[in-house]
């Protein structure tokens, strides 16, 4: 699983980072209030010591042994969740930080830990909701365990469809140093548009999705040259897979190559021609060349195919600006109350 191969530097991090999180005094651990019973202290500090020997499953036992007298210990439920993480106990990890999150829930950490047991345990419609959580409240004090967690948030959000949203956050989480093979991979998904996770993907596709990934990298890193000669050779061998012209369409205009952006997306028009995104792409393309007639028709076409896609309703909407009026979308279609 892909938790496996980016997780195993996190768990002794996560040993010291705990207490350098500050949640409003929420996650220190104080001594034992009046009430609790004595031995709770003792078992807290037996399982310290387990866990600072290697001695993995007595730790777990010993901190279990003790969050069953004093369920608020914020520090055993998280110490408790990662030795079961770090042992690929996913399932029986989960409670473990629901209870932490519960007690901290500002603690970005457990947020992330929560949604990245839930992706192990294929709970994918949490995993999204608890990563994206993680993500919303910061970076935590430990970069490796914001980076994991914005993989899986990113992978996650490719198999909803959300390709654009998905390549931002590879882009802004990774693009700074080298792109790992995982990394491309997951920006190879989003550049071809697959809604899959990696594992999901046939073996006899592999070198369609590293030749997508390498582009994808060149493009995320500013070597656009590089990226444009990579789609040609890529649509040289897989002429036929959508949305290869449309995503080099995209490259060129940056390029400032509107005319070859032009064809290409006309390309893709003839291989997805049930799709609003070449559609899209022509109308943005005709307004750089000035062509106020076809990027109207090319927009008009595209909100009409797909009326909920703010992209195609972003485009219908600039041409209204330029054009000094509002345009309406065609047809008797209904846009939602909050469409520009």
């Amino acid at each position: 699983m892909q938790a496996n191969t980016l997780k195993r530097t996190l768990f002794w991090v996560c040993a010291a980072f705990f207490v350098l999180v500050s949640c409003g005094g929420a996650v220190s651990s104080q001594g034992s209030p009046q009430g609790i019973p004595t031995n709770f202290d003792q078992l807290a500090k037996s399982a310290a010591a387990a866990k600072e020997a290697g001695r993995i499953e007595e730790a777990i036992q010993e901190y279990k042994r003790a969050l069953e007298i004093r369920t608020d210990w914020s520090e055993g439920w998280w110490y408790l969740g990662t030795m079961e993480y770090d042992a690929d106990h996913y399932a029986e990890a989960i409670p473990a930080f629901q209870k932490l999150v519960q007690l901290s829930p500002g603690m970005a950490a457990g947020w992330d830990f929560l949604g990245l047991c839930e992706f192990e345990t294929r709970e994918y419609g949490n995993s999204l909701e608890h990563l994206r959580k993680a993500q919303s409240l910061g970076e935590t004090d430990d970069p490796q365990i914001t980076r994991v967690s914005r993989y899986h948030l990113a992978l996650l959000l490719i198999r909803g469809g959300e390709f654009e949203n998905a390549t931002s956050l590879l882009a802004e989480t990774f693009g700074q140093g080298t792109i790992s093979p995982q990394v491309k991979t997951a920006l190879g998904l989003a550049l071809l548009r697959v809604p899959l996770l990696p594992e999901e993907i046939d073996p006899s596709h592999d070198a369609l999705l590293r030749a997508g990934g390498e582009i994808a990298a060149n493009l995320v890193e500013g070597h656009l040259a590089k990226a444009l000669e990579g789609f040609q050779a890529l649509i040289a061998n897989y002429s036929k897979i959508p949305y290869v012209r449309f995503a080099y369409s995209k490259a060129l205009a940056e390029a400032g190559k509107a005319n070859e952006a032009l064809q290409q997306a006309q390309e893709e028009l003839r291989l997805s021609p049930a799709s609003a995104l070449p559609r899209i792409e022509i109308s943005q393309v005709q307004l750089v060349l000035n062509h106020s007639q076809g990027a109207l028709s090319a927009a008009k076409e595209a909100v009409r195919l797909d009326p909920n896609s703010p992209v195609a309703r972003l485009a219908l909407g600039k041409l209204g600006k330029q054009q000094g009026k509002k345009i309406k979308p065609p047809g008797s279609l209904k846009l939602p109350r909050d469409c520009p």
